[in-house]
């Protein structure tokens, strides 16, 4: 998250879910950098 600077890594952007009641927790989704690598504009 610190070398692609993604503001919202960790933030609004991780989920933990399970498909069923016998199934597993999953963490997702393992690329989301919509706003990283310079997509994010601050209000500076």
């Amino acid at each position: 998250m610190e070398l692609s600077e993604d503001p919202d890594g960790f933030y609004s952007s991780t989920f933990l879910y399970k498909d069923g009641d016998n199934d597993v927790i999953h963490a997702g989704p393992v690329w989301d950098f919509d706003v990283a690598f310079g997509y994010y504009k601050t209000a500076h």
